[in-house]
């Protein structure tokens, strides 16, 4: 038997002691996507996996599809359950592992919550190249964001004193020469309208 199905058998049944027998006891673990998530030994599996089952009563795992060549072993998953919250709870995603003895001795795990209603693929791109997050709409999901900016901006002037939208001898701060003010004047040379 594959220590991935042992893993699934001892999550399936909520079984700790067996859930943690699977892992050498200096197991090492990394989730190459969320670095500050790396450790080390079977006593963080072991409240890990605690956590999991106290929170997620229901836990149950599938194994989608498993292969091993020589001492590794690759796991596609789908945890799911509901938290004591009430909430759902799902997970998918691959886990590799490296293996000695029956045990587990280094993973990576590329497991990821699945997101409900998340955004849709030409969001997810224009977030990934650009580094802009949050949900984009467009032109107009521009302007009203460079709108916000230029209210955030006019609040600011008036906390410190320097009266509505008016700077330091009277110019005004976020205006051009011609009298645009900079967040439409980077609108518009980029070809979007007001």
């Amino acid at each position: 038997m594959m220590v991935v199905e042992s893993l699934r058998e001892a999550i399936n049944k909520h079984d700790l002691e067996a859930f943690v027998a699977c892992f050498d006891a200096d197991y090492r673990s990394e989730q190459p996507a969320h670095p500050g998530r790396e450790f080390r030994g079977r006593d963080q599996v072991r409240k890990n996996w605690s956590t999991f089952f106290q929170e997620i009563p229901d836990l149950q795992a599938e194994l989608l599809a498993s292969i091993t060549a020589d001492d590794t072993e690759c796991g596609e998953w789908r945890w799911h359950g509901t938290r004591a919250s009430g909430d759902r709870f799902e997970m998918r995603g691959v886990t590799l592992m490296g293996t000695r003895n029956n045990h587990i001795v280094w993973g990576r795990l590329y497991m990821e919550e699945i997101e409900g209603a998340g955004e849709q693929i030409d969001q997810a791109v224009q977030r990934l190249a650009t580094g802009v997050t949050g949900p984009l709409h467009g032109p107009d999901h521009l302007v009203e964001t460079a709108g916000r900016i230029r209210r955030q901006q006019r609040r600011n002037l008036e906390a410190d004193g320097l009266g509505r939208g008016r700077g330091r001898g009277g110019e005004h701060p976020t205006r051009d020469e011609a009298g645009r003010d900079e967040p439409a004047r980077r609108f518009q040379h980029s070809g979007i309208r007001r």
